[in-house]
């Protein structure tokens, strides 16, 4: 099978993105896509694969490139971000909504590529690469890592507390034959959970696992994907409601308790789920 040369896609901010160098000023900045991308890489290749760390690193090195005392090798791909307009990062509003402070606690004082903005995400092969033969092909396997990114990641400080959030708004450049893509627009709760079905699905989730994996996976009973029945028309009036109900929860857990992972979790999926309070 042949090789596509370019994955391309226009995606548009829909939660503070709080994203930027060493002194902390929001810009959109190539390596941390790239590192993003890394990461999703490594969820859906155990997800499909299993987890073995020497064929990983193989596998990985032969996209993104490998560096240490075994040898070095160049990226196969090269990721670029652009945004037509120049993007002008501010402060995050928290008038009256202390559920969306309490998510944002820590980057609440910085300022954040504000929602609604727009830059493309570009993927393609290095010019002159050396382009090992990999099965799917290289961009089939970077179209998994966007559509993990978009559908159920983030980017960015705080990322886990829903900050970074992204859509695709239009899909520019991507591979005829696969069984997935991105999503672009949806109008119901439902239509959603339909979309974000299909395209797991078409990922290779929900497939069986053996042994403990050090690292995420989409395998069976390794991991949940709650969609929310109630809706708001605005971000920052989604995340209040969801702060709200995080902070809650965790006033009711006595602090012994709290240091139990396995008890907190099990606490926040039914608190989340049901309203029940631990």
């Amino acid at each position: 099978m042949g090789q596509n040369r370019n994955i391309s896609v226009e995606l548009e901010v829909v939660t503070p993105m709080f994203l930027g160098g060493a002194e902390q000023q929001a810009e959109l900045r190539a390596p941390s896509f790239r590192g993003a991308l890394r990461y999703w890489w490594r969820v859906w290749y155990v997800t499909k694969f299993g987890y073995d760390l020497q064929r990983l690193r193989r596998e990985e090195g032969k996209i993104f490139g490998t560096a240490g005392t075994g040898g070095s090798r160049a990226s196969t791909v090269v990721v670029s971000v652009e945004s037509e307009r120049r993007l002008r990062p501010s402060p995050v509003s928290y008038g009256g909504k202390p559920g969306l402070r309490y998510l944002f606690y820590g980057v609440d004082t910085r300022q954040a590529i504000q929602p609604g903005a727009r830059f493309r995400l570009s993927v393609a092969l290095r010019p002159g690469a050396v382009v090992d033969k990999t099965d799917p092909p290289i961009m089939h396997q970077i179209g998994a890592a966007i559509w993990l990114l978009t559908a159920i990641g983030g980017l960015g400080a705080r990322s886990r507390r829903g900050t970074g959030s992204l859509q695709v708004a239009r899909v520019l450049e991507w591979p005829d034959d696969l069984p997935y893509r991105p999503i672009t627009s949806v109008s119901s709760v439902k239509e959603l959970r339909a979309a974000v079905i299909a395209g797991l699905k078409g990922l290779g989730a929900n497939s069986e696992a053996e042994g403990e994996y050090p690292i995420p996976s989409l395998n069976k009973d390794r991991y949940l994907v709650y969609i929310h029945s109630e809706t708001r028309k605005k971000w920052d009036d989604a995340l209040d409601l969801i702060g709200t109900k995080l902070a809650s929860f965790r006033r009711g857990i006595p602090k012994l308790e709290y240091k139990r992972t396995k008890g907190q979790y099990v606490g926040a999926r039914d608190f989340v789920t049901r309203g029940a309070k631990p």
